[in-house]
């Protein structure tokens, strides 16, 4: 059976929109991905990672039913690319996992500040989804 862990960095960290999303509550645990950084999108309260030197930090959903990614897949539309990375879950074990990384054709609508949680809360209101 293949497992299909998700390594979410941005707005799907939050339970209740992960939930509002795919209709299901499920246990994370923190993660953190080497080599992507976090920016934020142009006019936008979402983030998009790209590779860069640095890490992003973020949540785990592990053992993810395959109809929950496809609903994830429909939510993230054509700006993110699912790929396979390897998420930290400390400084010793990685797991396997989805993550949506910004297209790189697209990278140009990313700013140079980056995008946090707490910048979010913050901001959440004061743009468009």
């Amino acid at each position: 059976m293949t497992t299909n862990n998700l390594f979410a960095y941005g707005t799907l960290m939050i339970d209740e929109i992960f939930f509002s999303i795919t209709g299901n509550y499920v246990k994370n645990t923190p993660g953190y991905l080497n080599n992507y950084i976090c920016y934020r999108v142009r006019d936008k309260n979402y983030p998009g990672i790209i590779s860069g030197n640095g890490f992003t930090t973020g949540v785990i959903y592990q053992d993810l039913p395959f109809d929950v990614i496809l609903k994830l897949d429909d939510y993230e539309g054509n700006q993110y690319q699912r790929v396979k990375v390897l998420v930290n879950k400390d400084t010793t074990n990685q797991v396997p996992a989805w993550c949506f990384i910004y297209k790189e054709d697209l990278q140009n609508n990313l700013l140079k500040d980056l995008w946090t949680l707490q910048w979010y809360t913050l901001n959440k209101n004061k743009f468009g989804s």
